[in-house]
């Protein structure tokens, strides 16, 4: 490799250099471009239609529902701007009531999961035990 830095003189010892920079520039930017988000995935990544809340909450249940100790779900979902494409970033917060959620485990198992699956920080996400 050595060898390709050091042949030439003047101006051609530079253009190996430079054309590599240039090619993982093209590389970036291409990626940028047609990646979009970078191939991410996430519980709202295929969301449409007007109600993102409902549409989220649905999918944040059937997530809930199906760790160990938790049944009767129910899931509220608030976003910064109902206009736009659901993402982590207008997320404001997600609460989440079941019966199990009074258990400090599995609050923390529950807050972990939705953290992970949408992309969001656990503070955004509050889980309590149902009433009776």
């Amino acid at each position: 490799m050595k060898a390709l830095f050091k042949e030439g003189t003047g101006k051609a010892k530079y253009l190996i250099p430079l054309a590599l920079f240039l090619l993982g520039v093209i590389l970036i930017i291409a990626g940028m471009i047609l990646g979009g988000n970078g191939g991410s995935r996430s519980v709202f990544s295929s969301l449409t239609g007007q109600s993102r809340e409902s549409e989220l909450e649905a999918k944040i249940k059937s997530l809930c529902e199906q760790v160990d100790g938790v049944s009767e779900v129910t899931v509220a979902v608030s976003l910064t701007d109902t206009s736009a494409e659901a993402t982590a970033g207008n997320i404001a917060g997600v609460g989440i009531v079941c019966r199990g959620g009074e258990d400090p485990l599995i609050s923390a198992r529950l807050t972990s999961l939705i953290s992970a699956a949408c992309g969001i920080r656990s503070n955004r996400i509050y889980v309590t035990g149902a009433g009776n």
